[in-house]
């Protein structure tokens, strides 16, 4: 399966979190993770980093569906590591996060590309890279030349001004940590069957909101694994995937397709004290464009679409309108 060209931005990041060893929330800290794909795509060209990607999320996908991360690893390995056209811009990217540094292909890199390459010389990204650099996390030191502000430094006036460029670099960096805040719920919580990651992406005081002339609501993070744990349980191979994703302000639409077979009893559904839904061995696919609302780095609060009717129509326990 292929990828868009707007999505390569975020299959960048999620090969990136994978090659390195750090979260997303890490690298998008750095603050370069716009600036190291622009030198990717520069040094090598859309369509090669296009093939990296869609290698790596054709592996992903597989990984989920059948709920085996062991062919991801395995496939990174004999599939982009282990080749001589992939292998080595897998190899730089990595190093491109750990030192800030893009270096030199070998020769025969471009012969394999089928192109001439029009720069292949080692380059630091940009000024701000270097202190950025994850081999200094990965170590435990700062950068040379680094020291802890000293006494009274908070009175100082800053040495950068908050102009326009900055505040928008902020604001686009709250965006896309919001964002990811609601992908980790999917594809670290659900997808991985972890719902410890459900404590820390949700606010204490988490509340759902259902559609229907009487709104069915959820409150608190328990009662939201409990309903989450439902569908789990119900769909023991299900897969949600995260489509689309807009952001603003302190709100983020977010577009999801979830895709699983009903093996097991369905509780609580479509609302708390339903009768359980036996097991029908029925193939599902159902999907909803939810809210939601992030306050203090916490999802707060969420207006769900999910249309429950549709779900039990695939199921066969209710007939399709009409």
């Amino acid at each position: 399966m292929g990828i868009d060209t707007p999505d390569l931005m975020e299959y960048f990041l999620d090969f990136s979190v994978v090659v390195t060893g750090f979260s997303r929330f890490d690298l998008l800290g750095t603050g370069q993770a716009d600036c190291y794909y622009q030198t990717v795509e520069e040094k090598i060209g859309k369509p090669i980093l296009k093939e990296l990607l869609d290698t790596f999320h054709g592996l992903e996908l597989t990984a989920q569906k059948k709920y085996q991360p062991s062919i991801l690893t395995e496939g990174l390995h004999s599939e982009i590591l282990a080749s001589g056209k992939l292998g080595p811009i897998a190899r730089n990217i990595i190093k491109l996060w750990y030192t800030a540094t893009w270096y030199e292909l070998p020769d025969q890199s471009g012969k394999d590309f089928g192109v001439t390459l029009v720069d292949n010389s080692t380059c630091i990204p940009s000024p701000q890279a270097y202190p950025e650099g994850l081999v200094w996390r990965a170590v435990g030191v700062n950068p040379p030349g680094a020291k802890a502000p000293g006494y009274g430094t908070w009175s100082e006036e800053p040495s950068v001004k908050l102009t326009t460029t900055n505040r928008t670099q902020q604001m686009q960096s709250e965006l896309e940590y919001n964002k990811e805040l609601v992908r980790r719920a999917y594809i670290d919580g659900m997808n991985n069957r972890d719902l410890s990651v459900i404590d820390e992406v949700f606010a204490p005081d988490y509340v759902v909101y259902y559609p229907g002339f009487e709104p069915i609501k959820v409150e608190g993070r328990d009662q939201a694994k409990k309903s989450i744990q439902a569908f789990l349980d119900a769909f023991p191979d299900i897969v949600f995937e995260i489509v689309e994703q807009i952001a603003e302000g302190d709100k983020v639409a977010t577009r999801w397709i979830g895709t699983g077979t009903n093996t097991g009893v369905f509780k609580d559904f479509p609302e708390q004290g339903s009768p359980p839904i036996p097991a029908t061995g029925r193939p599902v696919r159902f999907s909803a464009t939810d809210i939601y609302q992030i306050v203090d780095k916490k999802i707060k609060t969420e207006w769900n679409t999910l249309e429950t009717m549709e779900i039990l129509h695939q199921l066969g326990i209710v007939s399709a309108p009409g």
